[in-house]
């Protein structure tokens, strides 16, 4: 295998914004929201817009050190309801 070639003068990137499109700190326990089912399926049936929401709720409490607990339910054919619990 050949080596790779090095490059020089090449700025790093900015770091990335960590906004999320869904309004976990604004949430308070009891509250809710809806988020379309947009994303399709994965190999597996799981609706992706559920996992999506759901890794993105622990990800923002991890970051956030919070806490709260979310659950993200499929609502119906059109739409994922995502609850904060705890």
């Amino acid at each position: 295998m050949e080596l790779l070639p090095i490059k020089r003068g090449i700025p790093v990137p900015t770091v990335r914004s960590t906004l999320t499109i869904y309004p976990f700190a604004e949430m308070q326990v009891g509250d809710c929201f809806d988020a379309p089912r947009d994303k399709g399926r994965n190999a597996h049936g799981k609706d992706m817009r559920q996992l999506s929401v759901a890794a993105a709720a622990a990800s923002w409490a991890k970051r956030n050190k919070a806490a709260a607990k979310f659950s993200a339910r499929l609502l119906d054919e059109h739409n994922v309801r995502c609850w904060r619990i705890a």
